[in-house]
């Protein structure tokens, strides 16, 4: 019930907005201001943010939910008391843009 709320309140607020029920415009911005746009709503969080860009926009950006946080870990790819939004931001920065949704997809 709270994510079906959460998704009726943003499809309101983007009609009320824009006058229509669609995040399109956010094709042509930076992966900043997708960031920033996607961010101000209440619900939509890193991981969900980091999903839109890689498989809605087409965007170089690697998802990091609390299974590949801990896959991170358990390889060493990160040091032992990353945070999972410090194992994002690394992975991001090491993982080469070619190879992001291939890894990610694996």
């Amino acid at each position: 019930e709270t994510t079906t709320a959460r998704v009726q309140a943003i499809l309101q607020l983007l009609h009320d907005e824009r006058g229509e029920c669609s995040l399109e415009h956010l094709r042509e911005a930076s992966d900043e201001a997708v960031k920033r746009v996607l961010g101000s709503y209440k619900g939509v969080g890193a991981k969900t943010i980091s999903c839109v860009l890689m498989f809605c926009l087409k965007r170089f950006d690697f998802p990091v939910d609390t299974h590949v946080w801990k896959i991170a870990l358990a390889l060493n790819w990160v040091p032992k008391a990353a945070t999972r939004d410090q194992t994002y931001e690394h992975l991001n920065a090491k993982v080469p843009d070619e190879i992001k949704y291939a890894l990610h997809v694996l």
